[in-house]
């Protein structure tokens, strides 16, 4: 923690600092954007028959936009072939896991959508490869991309919703959720998330106290995006994302025998609430109870039936526990299983479903060592490793509800390449912090 004091470096310059490494970072950084867009973004109102939610994954559009961005990426990528290739030397495990990706095509009984998948997976590769190339790319540029995300974002989903909101807000079991510019509900509520963690960092990063607190006034506008949404995955990570923010921001700050005394007495204070609650209302935390407790915030003791879903997936794992059903879509598996939506709620089990063990060791691979990394990152820039960290977090619990990780092309799997990628630049040779 010592060294994080000493590491706690300038805060990145306030927007309206305009220069030419801010266009030639907006350059590098522009397929990343229109990528995060294009992951969430539907023309179209999806159609909800019965209980799930049939979105449709063939859109004439889709082939162009996406191949587009790609393309775009890869001519970024040229401009500096060197750079990127000394940069991509420091990624073998994520490449090594694409290898995997298209090696599952053996087996599958759609290959072809195994290759289609693939393009998506090397694509949004590329592109996170290609915002690497970008000048300040430790802080300063993601920051602002992060912020233009989220008030565009934000901007979107309002404006949709008051001019259009037969598009915007959806009957999904008879409650109206928004659903925006996006094609579920729970996917505007990942959008949301991200847009809560690009407006803390941004707090915690500017350098004046106005360009700070000029931040604020869009974390209400999120916050009701975000309630309107009813994806309580992301709300509920919403509120824990704001409240370790500052926590974590102080602890960086602390000596270690302050940072661990703070911990203690934090864990002591939740072990007594929770021995309190036991002592008062001990019903509480029965399994049954706990289950029906759950209708008080819209949801039913099937957790709107994924449990159900649950259930086939693990069929299917026990079914081909090594080396999985492959990359296609969930194609071959659905040949042999009812599976009554577009996943399966989970994005553990559905990453054992497509690769088996074998891809969840090479996925959990990659995430430790974006952990590994992280250690790195926090000695050198405490603040924004431990954005890093935070945001990692927030992906890797996100995946209990919605599948992200080894899933492509989804908005949280781009924002977990791009946390890894990032996790991965060399440590700066200069001024520490130079980001």
């Amino acid at each position: 923690m010592n060294s994080m004091v000493s590491a706690q470096t300038r805060p990145v310059e306030e927007p309206g600092q305009v220069g030419v490494s801010v266009w030639q970072g907006a350059f590098y950084l522009f397929p990343l954007f229109l990528l995060l867009f294009a992951t969430v973004f539907s023309p179209h109102k999806p159609l909800n028959t019965g209980n799930f939610l049939a979105v449709s994954t063939a859109e004439w559009y889709r082939p162009y936009l996406f191949g587009g961005v790609y393309l775009l990426a890869i001519v970024t990528i040229f401009t500096q072939p060197v750079k990127a290739l000394r940069l991509a030397s420091r990624h073998g495990i994520y490449l090594a896991f694409l290898i995997y990706v298209i090696w599952t095509a053996n087996w599958s009984a759609y290959p072809g959508k195994v290759v289609i998948v693939w393009g998506h997976f090397v694509g949004a590769y590329l592109v996170c490869l290609a915002a690497m190339l970008s000048p300040d790319v430790q802080r300063r540029n993601f920051t602002r991309m992060f912020l233009v995300f989220a008030a565009l974002s934000v901007a979107a989903t309002l404006l949709i919703v008051a001019i259009n909101p037969d598009r915007g807000i959806m009957d999904v079991g008879g409650k109206l959720r928004w659903i925006g510019f996006t094609n579920s509900a729970n996917m505007l509520g990942a959008v949301m998330l991200i847009s809560v963690w690009g407006c803390w960092t941004a707090f915690y990063s500017f350098r004046s106290q106005a360009a700070r607190w000029a931040v604020m006034p869009l974390i209400p506008l999120i916050a009701m995006c975000l309630f309107k949404s009813d994806s309580m995955t992301s709300l509920l990570l919403a509120v824990m994302l704001s409240l370790a923010f500052p926590v974590v921001m102080r602890l960086g700050k602390l000596s270690p025998l302050q940072a661990a005394a703070i911990l203690f007495a934090f864990g002591v204070i939740m072990i007594a609430a929770i021995l309190l609650l036991y002592t008062v209302v001990p019903e509480v935390f029965t399994a049954g109870t706990a289950l029906e407790n759950l209708r008080y915030i819209g949801r039913s003791a099937t957790f709107t039936g994924r449990t159900a879903l649950w259930d086939t997936a693990l069929r299917a794992i026990a079914d081909r526990p090594i080396i999985g059903w492959s990359f296609d879509s969930l194609f071959s598996v659905g040949d042999r299983y009812v599976i009554r939506a577009s996943h399966f709620h989970n994005g553990y089990l559905e990453l054992m479903v497509n690769g088996g063990l074998l891809g969840l060791i090479f996925v959990s691979s990659i995430i430790g060592q974006a952990l590994y990394r992280m250690l790195h990152a926090l000695q050198d820039d405490a603040c924004w490793g431990m954005s890093l960290g935070l945001l990692l977090l927030m992906v890797l619990l996100h995946n209990l509800a919605e599948p992200s990780l080894g899933k492509a092309p989804t908005f949280l799997w781009v924002i977990f390449s791009l946390c890894y990628v990032l996790l991965a630049m060399p440590r700066p040779t200069g001024e520490r912090g130079g980001g």
